[in-house]
């Protein structure tokens, strides 16, 4: 009789409603953590989905158009819906708390539903976000100047070249290749910080010739298979000191070839499948991309020995650019170290979307309003 009264007592108290006040931060801090959480932890499973919908597919939708078709008016009209969604979904949340004074707490009001919804969002996001969401990066140096100066955060395309195959990094399909002028971003394996462990660097120029190009620069004027190339428009060849032929550069890739930054090749650009002469005199421009290739070199005073046999021919297994900086004459460029393979391209620069002068310090809050330099954001690079 006394275990029925018991049974009976839990089961009245179960039938309890538990009433909590919602607290407006929470509901403002979930919201920063998806769109439409606040929401949801206030009750309103429906118009959180709609909230959580419209703060995505509208900027998730003009992001990817950005990334394939840059163009400013897409640019602007997604920071006029990200400060849409930043304003009023945080506000609508915060507003909807304080109005659940006496709310009866649901059985997903629970910290776990709320880890759930956040994870999953993320699971699913992220990777779709990784594919055709563009990235933002900004460059330290002034290599790229006067296109991109020091410190401005601008977009980059992975896709515009192709699909890579995630197991082995290389193109599994080209939708288009990498053309003359295009500024890009790519490993630079000529160069690492760690010899032993090979770590490549990232590095953002613009492609100047093509596999199978022949690059001649006379008096800093471009000649490509014979045939004038201009600068860009925005290139800086201003300079104190400007080499003549007869001044040789020691850095000047490849080593010993008596060029210098104005005075420069001919050059051809190694193309896959070419067929190259080797001997002792002409390895110092070959070596380090035969290395690349996965292949081990030794060279005596007298011999090349390629994977253990002596090789004088060598049959070029990868395309590869040659990329200058725009900052003619302070960048170090493929003049210095040579040539990048097609598969180290890893995306196209597109578009710069915010740009400060970097002499201001940021201490300088004053001046911060004035530092900003509006007239290249939103400045397509070319």
């Amino acid at each position: 009789m006394e275990s029925g009264n018991n049974i009976q007592s839990l089961a009245s108290k179960n039938e309890e409603p538990k009433i909590k006040k919602r607290s407006a931060w929470a509901a403002f801090f979930l919201t920063l953590l998806c769109p439409g959480l606040g929401h949801f932890y206030c009750g309103e499973i429906r118009r959180g989905f709609f909230i959580y919908l419209f703060s995505t597919l509208p900027i998730f939708t003009i992001i990817i158009l950005l990334k394939f078709t840059p163009h400013i008016v897409l640019f602007y009209l997604l920071l006029f819906f990200a400060l849409i969604v930043m304003i009023y979904t945080p506000v609508d949340a915060i507003l909807l708390a304080r109005r659940k004074t006496s709310y009866v707490l649901r059985n997903f009001n629970k910290g776990t539903y709320y880890l759930f919804i956040f994870l999953v969002n993320a699971y699913y996001f992220g990777p779709i976000e990784d594919i055709f969401i563009p990235f933002s990066y900004s460059t330290p140096t002034g290599s790229m100047m006067n296109t991109i100066l020091p410190g401005e955060v601008f977009l980059e395309n992975d896709l515009a070249y192709g699909i890579r195959n995630p197991f082995t990094g290389k193109y599994a399909h080209f939708f288009n290749k990498p053309e003359r002028g295009d500024v890009v971003e790519f490993k630079n394996r000529n160069v690492s910080r760690d010899e032993k462990s090979r770590e490549v660097i990232h590095y953002l120029k613009r492609i100047l010739a093509l596999p199978g190009d022949t690059l001649m620069i006379k008096y800093a004027l471009v000649y490509i298979n014979g045939e004038f190339v201009d600068h860009p428009t925005t290139a800086n060849l201003n300079s104190n000191f400007k080499p003549d032929a007869s001044q040789h550069d020691p850095e000047i890739f490849p080593k010993g070839s008596g060029w210098n930054l104005d005075h420069y090749g001919p050059l051809i650009i190694p193309k896959e499948g070419q067929i190259v002469e080797l001997d002792t005199g002409n390895i110092h421009l070959w070596r380090k991309l035969i290395e690349n290739e996965g292949n081990k070199i030794e060279v005596t005073w007298s011999k090349i020995v390629i994977n253990d046999q002596e090789q004088y021919k060598y049959v070029i297994k990868k395309n590869y650019y040659f990329m200058i900086g725009d900052n003619w004459y302070n960048s170090l460029d493929s003049r210095f170290w040579g040539f990048v393979a097609e598969e180290d391209i890893m995306a196209k620069i597109t578009m710069i979307i915010w740009s400060r002068d970097t002499k201001i310090p940021l201490i300088r809050t004053d001046k911060l309003l004035n530092s900003i330099l509006w007239e290249r954001i939103g400045t397509i690079i070319k």
